[in-house]
């Protein structure tokens, strides 16, 4: 019997977490609100309705959901 290929999950750098934290996004002059899912080493998955072409850089703040320190990160479009 034929094994099955492994999963696209199976095949990801950094195990993923389903982690929930709120984001700013403040660039062109605007604060958005946002928050994680599907946290890594590698990268986040963050859902937003504001359009950024692969490639763009974005500054990014995540909030501590204890202390609500922000954290400032520097993140990359991808998809």
């Amino acid at each position: 019997m034929a094994s099955k290929p492994p999963s696209p999950a199976d095949q990801r750098a950094y195990p993923r977490y389903q982690v929930t934290l709120r984001v700013h996004m403040a660039d062109l002059g605007e604060v958005t609100a946002s928050v994680t899912k599907d946290f890594s080493e590698g990268g986040v998955f963050l859902h937003t309705s504001a359009y950024r072409p692969p490639g763009s850089l974005i500054p990014l703040a995540l909030i501590d959901p204890t202390s609500s320190e922000e954290i400032p990160v520097m993140a990359q479009v991808i998809h």
